[in-house]
């Protein structure tokens, strides 16, 4: 998995956002209240790259098995 895909309700596409960008976009909105700027991925591999639903579930049960041990 390179990252994520999210649909964006502005303007209907899917944008795909790699671990690095992401983790940039959240920071950036922590400390200033807005995202950065970006750029789309140019001719990404939607293969490549999970939901955010499913990435979600799959931690979800990361921390249920680490619990559960």
């Amino acid at each position: 998995m390179l990252g994520l895909v999210l649909d964006c309700p502005e303007c209907g596409e899917q944008h795909f956002f790699d671990w690095d960008l992401l983790r940039g976009n959240l920071k950036q909105m922590i400390e200033k209240g807005q995202p950065q700027v970006h750029e789309p991925a140019f001719h990404p591999d939607p293969a490549d790259y999970v939901s955010w639903d499913y990435a979600r579930g799959y931690v979800d049960g990361v921390i249920d098995t680490e619990e559960r041990r």
